[in-house]
């Protein structure tokens, strides 16, 4: 009489062990840092990218924004990443409200601070129309999604899912664009350090 209760005790375990190492396909597809989930992969123009790091951007005591870099295989380092023509995604998450004037001049300074004169003289026009772009957008609240993403030799800037504008061309402006987190001069070596994953 005792045979059946521990057949159904060995198929509770057996169903236990399983579920404990069964992989939840949601939690599978998602990133969890600072207790935000984020996407794991994201699809552009049929290339499925890979989330290469994510980190935070901190300003004295006070948390600014989450980023995130996806691109098709893994890099620890911008000078490679910026040899390959793939699509990439820098996604920042804001933490808190920011005019878009202060926006504004961390794109300047950082491009600036990461090109030299000649590369410089290149971007400007392309740089105004950027900020032309931005400036459809008179501030930026918590909780808003600014992704830069790169496809087909250009650079679109979108906010919570809105295209701003037209794309820009040139994939040296879009690397010009990403050297403001991943250049020789950052805006945060921290961050910089987070989205290339480098331990």
């Amino acid at each position: 009489m005792k045979r059946p209760m521990i057949e159904i005790k060995r198929r509770t375990v057996l169903i236990s062990i399983g579920l404990l190492f069964t992989v939840n396909p949601i939690l599978a597809s998602e990133v969890i840092f600072d207790g935000i989930r984020f996407e794991k992969f994201r699809k552009v123009d049929g290339t499925i990218l890979k989330c290469n790091g994510i980190g935070k951007r901190t300003i004295l005591f006070f948390d600014a924004y989450h980023a995130v870099l996806y691109t098709e295989i893994h890099y620890d380092d911008f000078d490679t990443l910026r040899q390959s023509n793939q699509p990439r995604i820098l996604e920042l998450r804001l933490l808190r409200d920011a005019p878009l004037s202060q926006l504004e001049k961390v794109v300047v300074d950082g491009i600036r601070k990461n090109s030299n004169a000649d590369q410089l003289t290149s971007l400007h026009e392309r740089l105004q129309a950027l900020l032309a772009n931005m400036r459809r957008v008179k501030f930026l609240t918590k909780g808003d999604i600014l992704e830069i993403i790169f496809s087909n030799d250009s650079t679109q800037l979108r906010i919570n899912k809105v295209d701003l504008g037209n794309p820009i061309l040139g994939k040296d402006f879009n690397d010009a664009f990403l050297s403001i987190w991943l250049g020789p001069h950052p805006i945060d070596s921290e961050l910089k350090r987070q989205l290339l994953d480098i331990k």
